[in-house]
């Protein structure tokens, strides 16, 4: 007897951790999931719960029970028809959970009709936004010449919607890659007429031109003629929220200003952010998952967007029928006491469901509450120099939530702010830490590095960068061989002891006890193999150290000096990341690299990256 009940007990404590685990899988995966994905997920849980109801449905139902033996037309036929088709669900339910005594199983659950435990995935057919321009150009009567420059000017914009590069390197590369030969002119005349195609503001080639496309577009009036005012005398105002500035100047009373701004606030600062790509290369329309607002006092509050998302709750007939059950629990025969279990069963997995999408909800208030104080100054003024350094451990440390949690939130999901609609992961940035101690963004020396670049073409200067990528400092290199961590506790960033914190998986655990020279060449032995083992097994470096000549091939794979390890750029992995690197700077309108020891880089590698380069 004793034995018996021990395994009860046992028994008891596993179907609570299964529990336990099935419901933190639950929230993981609802976490990850954005708000229409969440939508159809909750849709698929109505239909496969019978205990699960929308709040709205339950009230209706009681509200009819209530009246239906006084007026039998208190509900709609549709209203009568989806209350009967409820409660046919939960008869026949019952009836067959005693048609065979030894195959039903409390466990198995019921699925009603044919339906399939995983619901039916649909694709649709959305065109993208590349095939949604071609098919405004395919409208319009053009020369074959005409006809390759508006596609490769398609073709060259960025996922903003916006025309990133200079007309001078469009002529160039239409020149060496299609082989056609025009002037700047030409080019110029055939981005206007893109520049005509929907959404407004497609092929600007800065935010300025992209808003001043979308004013001209609208009817003349007073308006209209404050907004180009705006954006062409007060642009600078504008962008750093300075509406005081602004309205003193057009000389505006409270409610004409505030009138202006609201015109001016709908205005899309990114055309092409409507439209995000997928893993399999379709294009779909992005729904915002949270709601930014920021009014004039400096006031930010925030909205989820879960129109879709109904509230739910545990239907009243399942718990009805269950407290009925329980009151004449001696006289239940077999087949009414495993209606009770299919019903309890199924409210179980009613209530985990609710409390899985509460608890989502809680953690997105947690992350995005968290994400708007630390980056409270951007949601003021819209100004990306403005980002501060940010982390998942960041958001992790101030809400509480482990850094994997953050991560799912962060992933997929997208902020509608009044500067124009980001993915969560927009506000997350590496930071650098100056000679003064400064913690700077990354973004913002990003931002500086791009209005030095535009700047300095406005005045017909070419940038040409000066960036070493074909070797890397004995401490390892970021991406590709972390072997420090930064201490972000410390108050002063500048101390060598913020940034040197050893992963000690990598170094070793005595790393930290061993002298300033044994520290070096265990450096070294990580990334250059100078003891003789193999530590770097993805091969990412070169490590023959004196046996090349600079006159031979050889040469390629050689080291040139014991603190730049030389990384192995006839790697595909190494090879693509260099690829990426030069193509982000290529992207900002840098125009050309000084390449440190060209002579030591192997040909094939040059050869073979250099076109994806400039593709890029």
């Amino acid at each position: 007897m004793n034995e018996q009940r021990l395994i009860q007990e046992q028994q008891q404590r596993l179907i609570q951790q299964q529990r336990l685990t099935q419901q933190q899988m639950m929230l993981v995966k609802m976490l990850e999931m954005p708000a229409a994905e969440m939508a159809e997920h909750v849709n698929t849980e109505l239909n496969d719960n019978p205990a699960l109801e929308r709040v709205d449905d339950a009230d209706d139902l009681t509200h009819s029970d209530n009246q239906l033996d006084n007026d039998d037309t208190a509900e709609t036929f549709d209203e009568q028809n989806e209350r009967q088709e409820r409660k046919d669900a939960l008869d026949s339910a019952l009836e067959q959970l005693g048609d065979n005594d030894d195959e039903v199983s409390p466990a198995d659950g019921y699925h009603q009709g044919t339906a399939s435990a995983e619901p039916a995935q649909y694709e649709a057919d959305i065109p993208s936004f590349y095939d949604q321009l071609k098919e405004q150009m395919m409208e319009l009567q053009l020369t074959d010449t005409e006809r390759a420059i508006l596609e490769y000017l398609i073709g060259s914009l960025e996922s903003d919607g916006l025309l990133h590069k200079d007309i001078s390197t469009i002529c160039d590369e239409l020149a060496i890659y299609n082989n056609i030969d025009v002037a700047e002119s030409e080019i110029e005349r055939m981005l206007a007429i893109l520049q005509t195609f929907d959404p407004a503001g497609v092929g600007a080639r800065s935010l300025q031109e992209c808003l001043l496309i979308q004013i001209n577009r609208r009817e003349e009036s007073q308006t209209k003629q404050l907004m180009r005012r705006v954006i062409t005398q007060y642009y600078r105002a504008f962008t750093h929220n300075q509406w005081d500035k602004i309205q003193q100047s057009l000389q505006l009373s409270d409610v004409q200003a505030e009138a202006l701004r609201a015109q001016l606030s709908k205005l899309n600062p990114k055309p092409g952010v409507a439209y995000d790509g997928t893993a399999n290369g379709k294009w779909q329309q992005i729904t915002p998952d949270i709601i930014v607002e920021t009014s004039d006092d400096g006031h930010i509050s925030f909205t989820f967007n879960d129109g879709d998302i109904p509230q739910l709750c545990v239907s009243r007939e399942f718990l009805d029928m269950v407290d009925t059950y329980k009151r004449n629990k001696d006289g239940l025969n077999r087949n009414a006491k495993e209606a009770i279990l299919f019903a309890k069963e199924k409210i179980d997995k009613a209530r985990r469901f609710i409390r899985a999408v509460e608890q989502r909800r809680q953690t997105l208030t947690l992350v995005t509450q968290a994400i708007i104080d630390w980056q409270r100054q951007y949601f003021l003024d819209g100004d990306e120099s403005d980002l501060r350094p940010m982390i998942l451990k960041d958001i992790a440390t101030v809400t509480g939530l482990d850094i994997s949690t953050v991560s799912r939130v962060a992933n997929a999901k997208y902020m509608q702010t009044q500067w124009g609609i980001h993915p969560l992961k927009f506000f997350f940035s590496d930071g650098y830490v100056g000679s003064n101690g400064k913690k700077t963004s990354t973004r913002r020396l990003l931002v500086a590095l791009q209005e030095l670049i535009d700047k300095a073409h406005a005045k017909g200067i070419k940038i040409i960068l000066d960036i070493v990528l074909n070797h890397t400092g004995n401490f390892g290199e970021e991406n590709l061989c972390k072997e420090f961590e930064r201490n972000t506790k410390l108050r002063n960033q500048a101390e060598i002891d913020a940034c040197m914190i050893p992963n000690s998986d990598m170094l070793g655990s005595d790393y930290i006890t061993i002298v300033g020279a044994q520290q070096y060449q265990r450096r070294l032995a990580l990334m250059k193999n100078t003891d003789g083992q193999n530590h770097d097994i993805h091969n990412y470096w070169h490590h023959t150290a004196n046996n090349w000549n600079w006159d031979f091939p050889s040469r390629w794979m050689g080291q040139i000096a014991g603190d730049c390890v030389d990384l192995n750029t006839e790697n595909d992995e190494v090879a693509q990341y260099l690829v990426k690197c030069y193509g982000e700077f290529i992207k900002m309108g840098v125009d050309g690299f000084r390449i440190d020891t060209s002579g030591h880089i192997s040909v094939s590698y040059t050869h073979l990256t250099l076109p994806t380069i400039l593709r890029v």
